[in-house]
């Protein structure tokens, strides 16, 4: 089973990548 942690980090990473894809398109 995956930790609580794990799951907030991937989403938290997720959050970041698709930061950074709207920070270039601009």
């Amino acid at each position: 089973r995956m930790s609580r942690v794990k799951i907030f980090l991937s989403s938290f990473k997720k959050e970041i990548q698709e930061m950074q894809v709207n920070g270039s398109k601009e």
